[in-house]
């Protein structure tokens, strides 16, 4: 991992926005963070914790606190490296209005970016998701991450002083040993418990199991012998009498068979007679048939022509009393016409003078009034009648124009027609093809779903194999194979690799100082080791190179980083193929079940669907509703044109009857206007008249009651003689119509009597009725066809059928005695076969129980040794594991591989002038290579040298702590913790920590010394919060 940008703000004594763009900040592969203490420099690393893991180590709870107290947010983003992707994390926390120490999480994503800074894609959002996406892509845990990134170089003096014990319990709390102590030793009790119970258990089960000798199997097995041996015999008779059985009982069936063939064609023979009548009766019905039409037609005609003929006599005694009515009428109109003509000139005249002498000339102006208006009104009568007449003229139009859509809904109704059986038949036939198809799609979907995880799971094995062979390119795999078990194998054998590699190296450095003090030793002189001045044997060059060896080191402790790596991997693509293998297989299942289900919805749809294909029901039905719906349109519009039509008769009757009263009026408007114009020039005559004495007022009123008594009779004989005249004219009409119709249809009957007296004739009847009689519908003609040929094909199949049977037979004779003895004899033996069957059954299975008790006797024997073993095992570690020596063994373990480490790091610091080694008392031990690989305490040595020391454990303890994760750590932070540095401690930390630099790693210095700050190329410096509200800053410094 290798950090690239870091953006915070809100974050303890911080406020605004902080930028830290890490790869300008390591270009050189050193650089500081100073500042003075409580400025902020911890809260860089603070703001790394909190975007990767979402807590800050020292916060209470995790996030307590970390807000800045004039802020009401935080926020955080980090951008780095993991091999060769790069990734963006953001975090945003809120202050809990009611506890102001509290910080909400708000919003937190990882993204994976490209080197451009686009996004492309992202990897987890939510603060859940986020982080454990996180901790999956590092492989390691919060406080594996701080002590990892964070060398705290103070504490490692100390850590280098330690005692033993004092040492071991440290390690133990930074590598978690403690649940190796007292929890381990309880597992470990709690195991052999367990083991104790199990072999009670299994000593009880032995117990139920009974006997399960040798010598039990043995008697098993002769008595299932000699029960098979009994019912082979059995068999043997078995099948021998079977078989005469067979032959006697087909035998007995065809006799049978042959019985009941006789007496059918008996009972045939009898029907004989019956079917001769109905042939009879069916040609005479077939003969008839084609005049069928006439014969109808004939008979309507006649009921019709009958009731014409009620109708016309009717009509005619109507007419003869209309005529009385209208001689009668006529006489009483002459009379008041002759009454009118003999009074009404007289009585009009003295009307007149009398007029003339009351009124004179007014009444003469008021004639003239009247006059005028009576003209008006029959101006506009006449107006109005024109306008009814027309009126009348357009509801005829209109009532000739329903007539004929009446006539054209009836055609076309009389050429639809819908089969309603059919139409069920096809709704039924629908209902369960909606069945099918849903079938059907439940069956692919299933299909597909198992198409899917059938190669979901053999990518999963084929990823899982491509795995394994990146170390085992030779390896043969099979689903059966235990993975596990092979990878864990291949991580053992690199430990021992590196067990081995590490004392090759050893040995190699041991040989390497001998090589060096050898090429020392001067003839004379005393040897820095023996003493002694002669030199015979000098050391020879070392069979293995010291630099090679380390390399090999190196090496064996790589692979077998990249080998645990590889084993979590393959564990995890093993999990992953095992879960879609099952998956697949539960698919498979229901795809099964499916096709089942598919199968029996086919075979009921073919039983249903008729002779209709798939494809065309859908059609057909649709084709019956639409034929449905429009003969229902069809009778909908009849009902609504039947209901207009009555509407314009019965508005032609209104018009007719306003029509009559109109012209009634109008006439009486014109003999009136006539009247009153004759009145007034008499009028005007007699103005100069004297009216001799009379009283002309009263004389006036008994003349016009006169003349209006006359002119009332003479308009009522009129409208009486006019209304009696009409309806004659009209009954005259009808009269004819009738006669018409009445003699068309006579020609017609005439006719169709001729055709049939003739056809008759020849069809061999001796008259219509007989004609009539013998006719049968459809039907019954269809039904006597039926009837007559079932009897034929019948009365053919039994003869067929005697004749097969006498056939089979073949003249063989049937004893009825001897088969059923014969029955008898077999079921006695079939009886006796099922009780040798139920024998062999019960020894087999008594055998079968047996083996499967000798079986299980056997495994529970081996079971037994093995919860011995393992409850042996659990007593010898609860023993081993008191007084925490366990945990003491694992610390020293720990300390060892951080010591060799450790050492290899000195060695490059210091030129491989200094080793460091463990101890008796695994306390730590200074060899000096250069002066002869001489050993002395850690206490002994200078600040410069415990600098150095410490430095090469702190780096070992973060190699040991990364190998947990996924990728190596391109960066850490040293905390160098001293209080102030001379001129020579300052040289040799400089040049100390550039010897740490490489391209794959940058180092951080944490300080507050001032002369450590002016030697580093490039720092951060943290400026400190200030009284007047400002927050921490950081700003980037090159010297």
């Amino acid at each position: 991992m290798r950090p690239i940008r870091l953006e915070f703000s809100g974050l303890h004594s911080y406020r605004t926005r902080q930028i830290i763009n890490f790869e300008e900040l390591g270009a050189a592969g050193l650089f500081g963070i100073f500042g003075p203490t409580g400025s902020g420099k911890s809260s860089i690393l603070d703001a790394m914790t909190l975007a990767l893991y979402g807590n800050v180590e020292r916060a209470a709870w995790g996030t307590r606190g970390i807000i800045n107290q004039n802020e009401n947010y935080l926020e955080v983003s980090f951008e780095f490296e993991l091999g060769s992707n790069r990734y963006v994390v953001e975090r945003r926390y809120q202050k809990d209005p009611s506890d102001p120490d509290r910080a909400r999480a708000k919003y937190a994503r990882l993204w994976k970016i490209s080197y451009s800074g686009d996004v492309e894609e992202v990897v987890a959002s939510g603060v859940s998701d986020t982080n454990a996406a996180l901790e999956r892509l590092l492989g390691l845990k919060q406080d594996e991450f701080s002590r990892a990134v964070v060398l705290p170089q103070g504490k490692f003096d100390q850590f280098l002083k330690l005692t033993g014990s004092e040492r071991a319990r440290m390690l133990e709390h930074i590598f978690c040993l403690e649940r190796f102590g007292e929890e381990l030793t309880n597992k470990a009790r709690k195991v052999s418990i367990d083991c104790a119970a199990q072999l009670d258990n299994i000593e009880a089960e032995k117990r139920g199991l009974g006997d399960c000798s040798a010598e039990a199997e043995v008697a098993a097995k002769q008595r299932l012998a000699e029960n098979e041996k009994w019912l082979q015999q059995l068999e043997v008779q078995y099948d021998v009498l079977d078989k005469r059985y067979r032959e006697a009982e087909q035998l007995c069936e065809l006799y049978e068979e042959k019985a009941k063939m006789i007496l059918q064609k008996r009972e045939l023979d009898e029907q004989k007679k019956g079917m001769e009548n109905i042939l009879h009766t069916l040609n005479r019905a077939e003969k008839v048939e084609p005049m069928r039409n006439l014969m109808e037609r004939e008979k309507e005609i006649s009921e019709e022509l009958r009731l014409l003929e009620e109708k016309l006599a009717q009509e005619k005694r109507r007419l003869a009393q209309t005529k009385v009515e209208l001689t009668e009428a006529e006489e009483a109109l002459a009379a008041a016409t002759r009454r009118k003509e003999e009074e009404l000139p007289e009585l009009i005249k003295r009307q007149e003078r009398l007029q003339e002498a009351l009124a004179k000339g007014a009444e003469l102006e008021k004639l003239q009034t009247e006059k005028e208006r009576i003209a008006l009104e029959l101006e506009e009568l006449r107006n109005r009648l024109g306008q009814l007449k027309k009126a009348r003229e357009n509801q005829y139009k209109r009532l000739e124009m329903i007539n004929k859509s009446y006539r054209k809904l009836n055609e076309q109704r009389q050429k639809l027609y819908v089969n309603l059986a059919e139409k069920e038949k096809i709704r039924v036939a629908l209902q369960v093809l909606a069945q099918l198809e849903s079938r059907e799609k439940l069956f692919y979907e299933a299909r597909d779903e198992y198409r899917e995880r059938q190669k979901k799971s053999e990518k999963c094995w084929q990823q899982l194999v491509q795995k394994i062979r990146e170390v085992l390119p030779k390896t043969v795999l099979e689903p059966s194979t235990d993975i596990a078990a092979l990878a864990s194998e291949q991580v053992r054998a690199a430990e021992r690799n590196l067990t081995e590699t590490d004392k090759a190296y050893q040995r190699a450095l041991v040989q390497d100082r001998v090589k060096v003090l050898a090429q020392e030793l001067k003839e004379g002189e005393p040897c820095p080791v023996c003493g002694s001045r002669e030199h015979p044997a000098p050391a020879i060059e070392p069979a293995i190179e010291l630099e090679q060896a380390q390399q090999a080191l190196k090496d064996a402790g790589t692979r077998l980083q990249m080998l645990r790596r590889w084993q979590e991997n393959v564990l995890q693509m093993w999990t992953s193929w095992q879960s879609a293998w099952e998956e697949t297989k539960r698919s498979k299942e229901r795809v099964e079940k499916l096709a089942k289900e598919l199968e029996a919805a086919q075979q009921e749809f073919n039983e249903v669907r008729g002779d209709y294909e798939r494809s065309y029901l859908q059609k057909r039905y649709r084709e019956l509703e639409r034929l449905e719906g429009e003969l229902f349109e069809i009778n909908k519009r009849n009902g609504a044109i039947d209901e207009e039509r009555q509407e314009v008769e019965a508005q032609i009757r209104e018009l007719e009857g306003e029509i009559q009263s109109m012209e009634l009026k109008s006439v009486a408007l014109e003999n009136q206007l006539e009247g009153l114009t004759a009145q007034i020039k008499q009028l005007v005559r007699r103005l100069d008249e004297t009216t001799g004495g009379i009283d002309p007022e009263k004389s006036l009123r008994e003349t016009i009651k006169k003349i209006e008594a006359l002119q009332q009779e003479l308009k009522l004989a009129e409208e009486r003689v006019r209304k009696i005249r009409d309806c004659y004219r009209q009954l005259e009409s009808k009269v004819l119509i009738v006669n018409s119709k009445i003699e068309t249809l006579q020609g017609e009957v005439s006719d169709i009597r001729y055709r049939l007296e003739k056809g008759i004739t020849a069809a061999g009847f001796a008259s219509i009725e007989e004609a009539r009689a013998a006719m049968l519908d459809g039907e019954k003609r269809e039904e006597l066809r039926k009837r007559l040929e079932s009897y034929r094909v019948e009365y053919e199949t039994v003869n067929a059928q005697l004749k097969r049977l006498e056939l089979a037979i073949s003249g063989r004779a049937f004893n009825r005695e001897e088969f059923e003895n014969l029955k008898v004899k077999i079921k006695e033996i079939a009886d006796e076969l099922k009780q040798a069957r139920e024998a062999v059954a019960v020894s087999r299975e008594k055998l079968k129980e047996l083996m499967q008790k000798k079986k299980r006797w056997n495994e529970l024997e081996e079971q037994a040794a093995k919860i011995k073993q393992r409850k042996s095992l659990a007593e010898e570690l609860s023993k081993l594991l008191q007084g925490r020596r366990f945990v003491q063994f694992l610390a020293e373990e720990h300390l060892k591989d951080m010591t060799v480490d450790a050492s290899i790091r000195l060695g490059k610091l210091t030129g491989q002038r200094y080793a460091l080694e463990l101890g008796e008392g695994c306390e730590f031990v200074m060899r000096d290579d250069y002066n002869g690989g001489r050993r002395r305490p850690v206490t002994s040595l200078s600040g410069g040298e415990t600098f150095l020391t410490s430095l090469a454990l702190a780096l070992a303890l973060s190699s040991k702590i990364q190998l947990r994760g996924q990728y190596p750590l391109g960066f850490f932070f040293l905390d160098e913790g001293f209080g102030t540095l001379d001129e020579e401690k300052l040289e040799l930390v400089v040049s100390t920590l550039e010897k740490l630099h490489n391209p794959e790693r940058v180092v951080g210095v944490i300080s507050h010394v001032r002369e450590l700050r002016e030697r580093l190329p490039l720092y951060l410096e943290v400026l400190p919060a200030t009284e007047d509200g400002k927050g921490s800053e950081v700003r980037m410094v090159k010297n």
